[in-house]
């Protein structure tokens, strides 16, 4: 499969079996099972599929967790839907575009009240997400599609300059999904790495949103919290800007003195 290796987190030795295509093509849970008996593996295969009634932290849903397929500092790419067939939907789509997806957002630090990120689906989308804040905010003032004013409210108090350096960077595939806008939905997760932290304000490219489980947000908690932003079809852009401001009775101390060791 063209492009095969780059689908790969990790890989243990070049050899492949029968699970390979479904792992690389659409990101399935596949098994290869050595068993002394067939009780043995009845009885591994039953625990196997009983996990996946478990819902995992940070997900919504009951079923295995799956649907996160990357995810760089604080920025999470995860699939869109409130059903499972939606979910699949979503999750082989963006599984097999991930090479031309890039996303990014704030190194983890003790900089507290607001944390940023950003995706891009497409080239454009790439393009739009180059350079400083400043330099971001001017290039889109004329897109309807944002709110210059209430990007520029946010990064005020980001205490950094610009993203950080997006990721992932895979090499082309071909295929029928491999290119193109996304257009199962997606979902786009900020970390806050305060669990008692209070949500504030949550914009999606600036505009101010709501809690919405299929175009809007929600909060996961335990531990810290993910602010998970739902972007239906159709609504999926070249590129989005995800952003909170917060609260915490928190303080983190940052640096290294005699007392530490």
């Amino acid at each position: 499969m063209p492009g095969y290796p780059d689908y790969l987190f990790y890989l243990r030795h070049p050899t492949s079996n029968s699970t390979t295509y479904a792992y690389a093509k659409y990101h399935t849970l596949a098994f290869i099972i050595e068993s002394g008996s067939e009780e043995r593996t009845v009885a591994a295969t039953k625990a196997a599929l009983q996990i996946g009634h478990q819902r995992y932290r940070h997900e919504q849903y009951e079923g295995y967790p799956v649907n996160q397929v990357g995810n760089w500092t604080a920025v999470s790419v995860a699939a869109y839907g409130t059903t499972a067939s939606e979910r699949r939907k979503s999750r082989v789509e963006l599984w097999q575009k991930l090479p031309q997806i890039e996303y990014a957002g704030a190194s983890p630090t003790p900089a507290r009240e607001v944390a940023m990120g950003f995706v891009s689906t497409t080239d454009k989308g790439r393009k739009l997400m180059r350079g400083g804040m400043s330099d971001i905010i001017e290039r889109l003032k004329p897109n309807p599609q944002f709110d210059a004013a209430g990007l520029a409210s946010v990064t005020s108090r980001y205490p950094f300059k610009a993203f950080g350096s997006p990721r992932p960077v895979y090499k082309p595939t071909e295929g029928e999904q491999a290119s193109g806008p996304v257009e199962n939905g997606l979902t786009i997760r900020l970390a806050v790495p305060y669990g008692d932290a209070t949500i504030k304000e949550v914009r999606l490219d600036g505009h101010l949103i709501q809690e919405s489980a299929s175009d809007g947000y929600r909060l996961c908690r335990n531990p810290g919290v993910i602010v998970e932003f739902a972007i239906p079809p159709k609504k999926v852009a070249d590129a989005h800007i995800v952003s909170c401001v917060y609260d915490t009775p928190t303080n983190r101390r940052a640096g290294f003195g005699p007392e530490d060791w």
